[in-house]
């Protein structure tokens, strides 16, 4: 006998960004809302300046070559 997990349907969920529990519409729904007002007024970053925002990527503590990234 085979079991599945059905995970599309609303449930409670605990926040990927404050971490407390909120009655989500679905699997895509992680962010409670107030959470989401919050992102929402941060507006879009562009890569660009996440880049420079997060620094040189390192591997064990060295630096990554362009090339490997």
């Amino acid at each position: 006998m085979e079991f599945q997990i059905n995970d599309s349907r609303p449930a409670r969920r605990r926040c990927l960004r404050c971490g407390k529990d909120f009655s989500s519409r679905g699997p895509g729904n992680r962010i409670c809302h107030p959470c989401r007002k919050i992102n929402n007024r941060l507006g879009f970053i562009p890569e660009s300046v996440m880049q420079k925002l997060r620094g040189t990527k390192r591997r064990n503590g060295f630096p990554m070559d362009p090339e490997q990234i």
